[in-house]
């Protein structure tokens, strides 16, 4: 994968992780404790500021119920 389509991609995760992380009441410190990371990862992911480490996504996926792909 191409750095450009590894950068949508985690673009279009993060904004499906932000779109589920509300539509499921859950706070992102509430989110990030159950993910096991800390919330700070969590705010960084959800405003691109950061990327996640693959272990870290699919850790937030599974809490949300989401598919992941990498």
């Amino acid at each position: 994968m191409n750095e450009d389509n590894s950068k949508t991609w985690v673009r279009e995760w993060a904004i499906e992780v932000k779109k589920l992380r509300i539509e499921r009441g859950l706070t992102i410190t509430t989110a990030a404790s159950m993910s096991g990371i800390s919330r700070d990862s969590l705010a960084r992911y959800e405003t691109f500021q950061s990327e996640p480490m693959l272990s870290n996504a699919m850790a937030i996926s599974d809490v949300l119920g989401m598919g992941i792909e990498w």
